[in-house]
């Protein structure tokens, strides 16, 4: 896995978790 994948995965759960919250 590419560091850039994982950065957009990070991005993508953080605005999951602000949009539940």
């Amino acid at each position: 896995m590419s560091v850039n994948t994982l950065s957009i995965l990070a991005s993508r759960s953080e605005m999951s978790v602000a949009r539940i919250i």
